[in-house]
């Protein structure tokens, strides 16, 4: 099985667009990509050949031109045939346009009443010693400070 080896930083000017993508990107979107990348930084790279075509990370790009970055995370994919880029490109496009998950298999399940973070005894309504309060007192009285104090 083949994978990518080689990531490196690649000036936005050098990146070709790959001239038949499907896929544009509305206003929306790259707004969107444009916070992420304020939010979270440059985390997913965009892919190239060696040639610096792009075969995935158009919209990334765009976002990043628009946040002035000059440059942009890349690996490069060079075992592909001419007809695997194509396939792959049309694959990402189409896995990009799929269906969102629905909410409830994204969201962090609520903790219940009396469990720490971990789902561990003594949350909310537990023992006041893993809530970082002294038993009796508030947040930061008593002798015992917890992980907080």
């Amino acid at each position: 099985m083949n994978t990518t080896t080689d990531m490196q930083l690649v000036a936005v000017g050098k990146l070709i667009p790959y001239v038949n993508n499907a896929r544009t990107h509305s206003p929306e979107q790259l707004t969107k990509l444009r916070s992420s990348l304020r939010e979270f930084g440059f985390i997913n790279p965009v892919i190239i050949d060696r040639e610096f075509n792009v075969i995935a990370g158009h919209g990334r790009i765009a976002a990043a031109k628009e946040e002035g970055m000059e440059e942009v995370p890349c690996v490069f994919v060079d075992y592909l045939t001419e007809a695997q880029k194509k396939a792959y490109i049309l694959a990402d496009n189409r896995m990009a346009l799929d269906p969102p998950r629905p909410l409830q298999l994204l969201r962090v399940p609520p903790r219940h009443r009396g469990q720490d973070q971990r789902g561990e005894p003594g949350g909310a309504d537990g023992d006041a010693h893993h809530q970082g309060h002294a038993p009796g007192g508030r947040h930061g009285e008593g002798e015992n400070r917890g992980l907080h104090g």
